[in-house]
């Protein structure tokens, strides 16, 4: 790969990111090359970098993106995701309104029966017809 002065790249490596995830690094400049370089600011963002570096994905995850970003829009996609959603938004609300995080009593038994509890009382919440997570039918 060339940048926009005619440098060709000058590492590349594979690494593991954050997310454990196999991204390839490429450096395209050595800083000696991109410090004199009158055209540096056009390749980096930040004033303090002294080299261009970007973040590729592997080939198989780069081809799958389109692919999977396509079936996002099918209506297939859309019903199961609205199914993972109230899911979601079920486990949330028992965080939230009923501090699912901490456990207010110690012990295995009891910790259980407050969480079966917090459930119960949930699902009431969600199917109750004039809740707020319950629309109204028009």
């Amino acid at each position: 790969m060339r940048g926009p002065s005619g440098f060709a790249s000058t590492q590349w490596h594979h690494g593991r990111s954050v997310e454990r995830l196999p991204p390839i690094r490429v450096r395209f400049f050595s800083p000696a090359d991109c410090g004199t370089c009158p055209q540096l600011h056009e390749c980096l963002s930040s004033p303090k970098a002294r080299h261009r570096e970007i973040h590729l994905r592997p080939r198989d995850d780069y081809e799958a993106l389109p692919q999977a970003r396509k079936l996002q829009t099918t209506e297939e996609w859309k019903d199961r995701h609205k199914i993972r959603a109230e899911v979601e938004g079920a486990v949330s609300q028992a965080v939230l309104v009923c501090s699912l995080r901490r456990a207010r009593y110690r012990g295995l038994p009891r910790s259980s029966l407050q969480h079966q509890l917090t459930g119960a009382a949930v699902h009431l919440i969600r199917s109750h017809p004039g809740s707020p997570t319950h629309p109204e039918p028009p």
